[in-house]
This record gives C-alpha cells, sequence and structure tokens, in this order.
C-alpha cells in the first residue's frame, strides 16, 4: 500500500511540475515544408538558405524560407489570488477532517474492520480445561 501511496504522490508531482513548464518549440519551414524542428532554441536553416547567405543574388529563393515560433505557456500558480476561508468554511472542515481521514485510512484486512468495533466476549472459565482437551 506504500508502494501504491508513493508511486500516487510521484505521478502528481510530476504533473503539478508539467503543468507549470513552459516551452518554445521553433520551426524552419521551406517552400512549404518543415525542414528543421528545435526545442528551446533556434531552428537550424536549410542548404538554400544558407547558399543565399553565401553572398550570390537568388532571387527565386526570396520569400521561400520562414521560422515559425510556437510557445506553449504553463500555469502560474499564485498564492496572492487565493480567497479567504470564511470562518463557516473553517469549521466545518474542522469538523469534517476526522471523518475523512476515517474513511481514506487503509487497513491490510477487512475482517479486522469488522471487528475492530465490537468487544471480545467475556469467558467465565477457560474452556480447554473445561473440556480437558490438552495436545500432547
Amino acid at each position: 500500500m506504500n508502494t501504491l501511496k508513493s508511486i500516487f504522490s510521484a505521478l502528481l508531482a510530476l504533473v503539478v511540475l508539467l503543468s507549470s513548464f513552459s516551452v518554445t518549440i521553433d520551426k524552419h519551414i521551406c517552400m512549404g515544408r518543415v525542414q528543421s524542428v528545435a526545442i528551446l532554441h533556434d531552428a537550424a536553416p536549410c542548404a538554400m538558405e544558407m547558399f543565399a547567405e553565401s553572398g550570390q543574388n537568388l532571387s527565386i529563393l526570396e520569400g521561400c524560407c520562414r521560422d515559425e515560433q510556437t510557445k506553449i505557456e504553463g500555469n502560474d500558480y499564485q498564492v496572492k489570488n487565493l480567497k479567504p476561508v470564511s470562518p463557516e468554511q473553517q469549521s466545518f472542515w474542522v469538523a469534517a477532517l476526522p471523518r475523512v481521514i476515517e474513511v481514506f485510512t487503509f487497513e491490510k484486512s477487512s475482517e479486522h474492520l469488522a471487528l475492530r468495533k465490537h468487544k471480545p466476549p467475556l469467558i467465565e472459565q477457560d474452556v480447554l480445561v473445561f473440556v480437558q482437551s490438552f495436545l500432547i
């Protein structure tokens, strides 16, 4: 059960981390096709663009290449945006918290849960001695 709890808590921590992470994806598009993709830095130019930068006048290549940037923003969790909790809500949670904790406690056997509320019966005398049944 502890293994399940640790896996679940690690999964939730990973979800929080990934939801607050922002990423930039750069694409270099040449003649309508994606030539290179880069994450977190600029995409590499294609061979035609490097050939045009070498100093030759190529009017055919003008406007065929473009760079596209996609930014994926994460959530910013800000504590200052939280609403204050009213005294009625506080008293509700204080009253309900022990019951919630009792519901979510994991016991190893269901038999233990059924017998936990009952007291054992009172035994007036030892049955083994009364029947005189002893294992030898």
